[in-house]
């Protein structure tokens, strides 16, 4: 079975996990994509939540190297022998217009301080001046 994996924020091209990582050498960019859900800003990251009431925005990949996932996994803070110490579950969503379900990032806390981005779209956020997002997450 092949693996998936939808990115919606500082993996996406162009922002420094992104290369930093290698995931277009890792993965094959398969386009642009849609889940359900919710996106927020939480701190200066971005958080997606569960929802069938919206659609995040964000870019689908085919996962070419299985350790990948793993490095991703360490980079969201998921570990899965510590599910309630994990900022991030690695999650199946359904991939909204495509018969397949993607690995996603979805956050594991409260979102109640965090600002609802309305667009779902973490880079048309970013791209805002009045945003404060100048710099992506770094890689500890």
């Amino acid at each position: 079975m092949e693996d998936y994996v939808f990115v919606y924020g500082t993996l996406m091209r162009g922002f420094e996990a992104h290369d930093g990582l290698g995931v277009s050498e890792r993965a094959s960019y398969l386009g642009d994509a849609r889940v359900e859900g919710e996106l927020y800003r939480v701190d200066r990251n971005p958080a997606l939540v569960h929802s069938e009431t919206g659609t995040v925005e964000g870019e689908l990949y085919r996962v070419e190297d299985p350790k990948l996932l793993d490095d991703i996994d360490r980079y969201e803070g998921y570990y899965p022998e510590d599910v309630e110490g994990s900022l991030y579950l690695r999650s199946y969503v359904n991939v909204v217009d495509r018969d397949l379900q993607a690995w996603a990032y979805v956050y594991n806390e409260d979102v109640d301080d965090g600002e609802k981005i309305g667009s779902g779209s973490w880079r048309s956020y970013v791209e805002d001046e009045d945003t404060g997002v100048e710099e992506t997450k770094s890689l500890d």
